[in-house]
């Protein structure tokens, strides 16, 4: 393909979200299906990238049928607000103790500054609000049909943080 996007078995491919402009230190993950899924979009700041990347391999405005967030922090979810305004008919799954926080990032993006100092706005940007109906908010499990007989199985895995989810590809 080329240097910022891989194919990787299971027709999924990896998107280099270039965060801070350095390769490969974050990736969003693009599930190839009828409902195309993306996995991760990284921070407000690079996330240009992977929604431009998304249209140079075909996906149109209305094709995205979800961007799944592992968790709200701002180098994997920071730029889902970004994404959502991009492709209007995809639903963003993060937890159910996440969501609120993509509703409103306010307190998302001051604690934030107050953690990253004058990096903030060097690696990451501030987190754009996602209007709540756009939101599947995972409480312990969701089960998402991406077409093609391949499911998508979003479980609560609280742990690195208490609002993560883990994803499993049928597929």
């Amino acid at each position: 393909m080329t240097d910022d996007i891989e194919q990787l078995p299971g027709g999924i491919l990896q998107l280099d979200t270039w965060t801070a402009g350095v390769s490969k230190v974050t990736a969003g993950f693009l599930i190839q299906a009828p409902r195309p899924t993306l996995i991760e979009c990284g921070p407000a700041l690079s996330v240009g990238r992977v929604i431009e990347a998304l249209a140079r391999i075909g996906l149109d405005p209305d094709d995205l049928a979800y961007l799944v967030v592992s968790h709200i922090h701002l180098d994997h979810a920071g730029g889902a607000g970004d994404v959502a305004r991009a492709f209007s008919s995809a639903t963003v799954v993060v937890s159910d103790v996440g969501a609120p926080h993509l509703v409103d990032p306010t307190r998302l993006n001051a604690s934030s500054r107050r953690v990253y100092g004058d990096l903030m706005d060097l690696v990451y940007g501030d987190c754009t609000p996602i209007d709540a109906p756009r939101l599947m908010a995972v409480r312990e499990r969701e089960q998402l049909d991406i077409g093609g007989g391949r499911m998508l199985d979003v479980f609560a895995t609280p742990g690195h943080a208490k609002h993560h989810i883990s994803v499993l590809d049928s597929g």
